[in-house]
């Protein structure tokens, strides 16, 4: 449970509910945290921006002033229940028991990506034994827009992909985002810099197009 400003924000990482302040501070909003309403709004008279969350009037909203950025960041953090805890001596006694977790439960892979944070274990040995299933690298977000719950390929989970060179009439096509839409999902994956990059297997029903720099967040 954390009080910020006497704001309060429950965060339930066993569950994934967070709750947060409601318009005027009324009851707490309580919502799965992977379906929060955040998103980029302006404050201030010059139009600033800022992050917000939607109360549940769909009208007004809750808002980060900029310093409350970081405060957003270790929420994701914290609430991604497959990642180690967050740095800070609160949760040093619980490091251990938290690792045994999801060590029996298969180390499985983040449940939301990184802005290229790192989120290392507490110790050399069980960050060897964690990188055994995946890496913080596999999980960093690119700079494109994407669907919600959409992939950023690795050859990891995609080990069936088969690998090729891009190239359209010629012309290479390196260090591009292609994005891959298939029925359940959709996949996005990068080429390198000699165009090198990787395809469904054969028999896959999928459509691919490539994304240029209106697609990014630049």
């Amino acid at each position: 449970m954390l009080k910020k400003k006497k704001k309060l924000f429950i965060l339930d990482r066993k569950n994934q509910i967070i709750s947060y302040p409601n318009f005027l501070l009324g009851n707490l909003i309580n919502i799965k945290f992977n379906d929060i309403p955040i998103f980029i709004g302006s404050i201030g008279r010059y139009g600033a921006s800022a992050l917000k969350i939607k109360h549940l009037n769909n009208i007004t909203s809750y808002t980060f002033s900029i310093l409350d950025t970081p405060f957003w960041s270790f929420m994701v953090w914290y609430m991604d229940k497959n990642r180690p805890l967050p740095p800070g001596s609160t949760f040093d006694s619980y490091r251990q028991k938290d690792f045994e977790r999801r060590k029996a439960e298969g180390f499985p892979p983040p449940l939301y990506y990184s802005t290229g944070i790192l989120t290392p274990e507490a110790t050399p040995a069980q960050q060897l034994e964690r990188e055994q299933y995946w890496k913080d690298q596999e999980y960093f977000a690119p700079p494109i827009k994407r669907t919600k719950d959409s992939e950023i390929f690795n050859t990891r989970t995609h080990k069936n992909w088969k690998k090729v060179t891009y190239d359209h009439g010629g012309r290479v096509k390196k260090n591009t985002w292609h994005e891959f839409t298939f029925n359940n999902k959709t996949v996005y994956m990068l080429t390198n810099e000699k165009g090198e990059g990787y395809l469904p297997p054969d028999g896959e029903d999928y459509k691919v197009a490539s994304l240029t720099i209106k697609d990014s967040w630049f």
